[in-house]
């Protein structure tokens, strides 16, 4: 069978085991509150992304599942990066996933990646399934 050019992946779902840390001083009224959290989907190392989702945030906390269902088509690898958007200064990179294009891809089997570089012990996986 002759090798694709490219290949389109499922994003599936995006599942928090463990939210962003807070601080325990007494004056963070915000320390149990969940990550305000969206993502960025970069095929191939281009600088044009997908953002899920499309406006806002998504509200997560440790165990939290959410549903995310985009289809990215790449010819190598696809980079996801989960953001924490912060109200005041810069959003943080709560963790990325490199995702490469497998040369024997199996198709419609659920896969899952755990992010790597969270901030503040933060930890983010997504699943995923190459279609045929």
């Amino acid at each position: 069978m002759p090798e694709r050019s490219n290949i389109t992946m499922l994003i599936e779902q995006l599942h928090c085991i463990k939210q962003k840390g807070r601080s325990l001083s007494s004056d963070d009224l915000s320390k149990d509150a969940a990550d305000d959290v969206y993502m960025k989907i970069y095929p191939d190392g281009n600088d044009d992304y997908t953002r899920w989702p499309e406006d806002g945030e998504i509200n997560m906390s440790t165990g939290d599942y959410k549903d995310v269902n985009i289809n990215v088509t790449f010819g190598s690898y696809v980079r996801v990066e989960v953001f924490e958007h912060d109200h005041v200064g810069d959003d943080d990179l709560l963790g990325f996933m490199k995702i490469d294009k497998p040369p024997n891809p199996v198709f419609n089997e659920t896969i899952w990646v755990q992010g790597e570089g969270g901030q503040d012990g933060a930890k983010y996986e997504l699943s995923y399934q190459f279609l045929n």
